[in-house]
């Protein structure tokens, strides 16, 4: 009899507990030392495609199907990746790299290098050519303005101006060693000339002058000038749709990632800095995000965030302080609306207009692993220039290396196109749950401590009264 008392006691003490631990609203959950990324609360994240061959850009139609730009060497390819989880290619022989796919109202809009074209009905046309893109930097993102005319992001050709050993060593001048900047408009020299030994030639002691927006070994003199283009590097251009009436958007801008339009006729940019690096390093580039109107100048290359070359911060230690290239500069020079750390990892970001996934109004931004920085997601909020982590890789993991681009699905969900791993990251915000008194999450070790303490005082509880039960029997007897 006592045997069934202690049983039904326990039996009774474990009940308590998980009706306890369910009032309380616990979840369980154990930490996973693979995945090794860090989300904030209130959203998870999944891998949603993976086995990617060296991905540039993704997008998505009206009904959540998901077109992926991808590079083959030379080649570039678009395929689908549909809701149901079919994989087939649609596109092939695109110029490589692609910068950055584009669906709108029904047209995939392609940007490969080079040009911008247009796919619809199976049929592929181009509709912006000649893009200077045979340097550093390719054209990168597109969109559509409310105008309805293409954007264009159009990166540089050299780090800050000048051709050096940097761009002979990355390729692109040895097989082409005319090629330079192209500005926008006519440029008056300094004639601040950057010398750098000569690789093409045997003699080591041969020395290169090179100027800005020159061919590699052109010297300059002071008040020379460079003509400029329609279509130049470092830059915004847009044209109608059909490819007809191409004009400068905004210029001076390094290289230009991604662009949102907004209603007032101006764009929010995404751009890369300039670094430590060829004939004229530059020392604490920065990443920014610039909201630019038609005609501004965002002042490089003698201009780095707003602020002149000649402020001492951008000399590299051991070298000389940078000299600016040319005596043009065109009313005031923007400002950057937004400055992050290093320069080199801002990628494509994309705007909330989920009520439901949350931070409307507010810019998710990519940025991929530095130096000295984690590969993450910032939320960013263009009004007060607030940021928060949204997703940040930690302890060295794999998982977030190289996040490219942000996108939402017209269907629900953030993607994160991580370029590195081949590999497209969904970020939901976890389904609410039935609250309790204490709505929480916890680890499963410390659920597991707490209900064994729990089980343990309610059992000695049963414990004490079944001693206290026993003496009164004997008392009785």
């Amino acid at each position: 009899m006592k045997r069934v008392k202690s049983l039904i006691g326990i039996g009774i003490s474990v009940l308590i507990c998980i009706l306890t631990l369910n009032l309380l609203n616990i979840s369980f959950y154990k930490k996973d030392n693979n995945e090794k990324v860090k989300v904030l609360k209130g959203y998870k994240s999944s891998v949603a495609v993976k086995g990617l061959k060296n991905p540039s850009s993704i997008c998505f139609d009206e009904s959540g199907n998901m077109y992926i730009g991808e590079n083959e060497g030379s080649k570039g390819k678009v395929s689908i990746y549909t809701t149901k989880g079919e994989y087939r290619e649609i596109i092939k022989g695109l110029n490589s790299p692609i910068g950055y796919v584009k669906m709108e109202k029904g047209v995939l809009y392609i940007s490969h290098k080079g040009k911008v074209s247009k796919y619809k009905d199976g049929k592929l046309t181009d509709v912006v050519n000649n893009l200077p893109s045979h340097g550093d930097y390719s054209n990168n993102g597109v969109s559509i303005g409310y105008d309805e005319m293409i954007y264009i992001a159009q990166g540089s050709a050299t780090n800050s101006g000048v051709v050096g050993l940097d761009n002979y060593e990355r390729g692109w001048l040895r097989d082409n060693p005319y090629l330079h900047d192209i500005p926008s408009t006519e440029m008056v020299l300094k004639g601040n000339n950057f010398k750098t030994l000569n690789p093409f030639t045997e003699d080591k002691n041969d020395v290169a002058s090179t100027n800005g927006f020159l061919p590699f070994n052109t010297p300059a003199r002071i008040n020379d000038h460079v003509k400029g283009s329609e279509i130049s590097n470092a830059s915004i251009i847009r044209a109608n749709k059909d490819g007809s009436y191409v004009e400068m958007f905004a210029f001076g801008i390094r290289n230009p990632k991604n662009m949102i339009n907004l209603s007032d006729g101006s764009v929010l940019v995404t751009v890369q800095g300039m670094e430590n690096r060829g004939s004229r390093p530059i020392a604490n580039g920065k990443d920014y995000i610039y909201k630019l109107g038609k005609g501004e100048y965002a002042g490089w290359p003698d201009f780095e965030g707003g602020e002149e070359v000649t402020n001492r911060k951008f000399r590299v230690e051991g070298k000389n302080q940078p000299l600016p290239l040319t005596y043009y500069v065109k009313g005031e020079v923007a400002k950057p609306l937004i400055t992050f750390g290093e320069s080199g990892r801002i990628g494509y970001m994309d705007i909330s207009k989920d009520e439901d996934f949350g931070f409307k109004g507010q810019l998710l931004v990519p940025f991929a692993k530095g130096g000295k920085e984690a590969a993450k997601i910032l939320v960013v909020n263009p009004k007060d220039k607030s940021t928060q982590e949204l997703i940040v890789n930690v302890n060295g993991g794999e998982t977030l290396k190289n996040p490219s681009q942000c996108i939402f699905s017209p269907i629900g969900g953030l993607y994160i196109l991580e370029s590195t791993n081949g590999t497209v990251l969904k970020i939901d915000k976890e389904k609410a749950v039935n609250e309790g008194i204490l709505p929480t999450s916890v680890p499963i070790e410390y659920v597991i401590l707490s209900g064994t303490i729990i089980l343990s005082l309610v059992i000695l509880i049963f414990i004490k009264m079944g001693k206290n039960n026993s003496e009164k029997e004997k008392q009785q007897k």
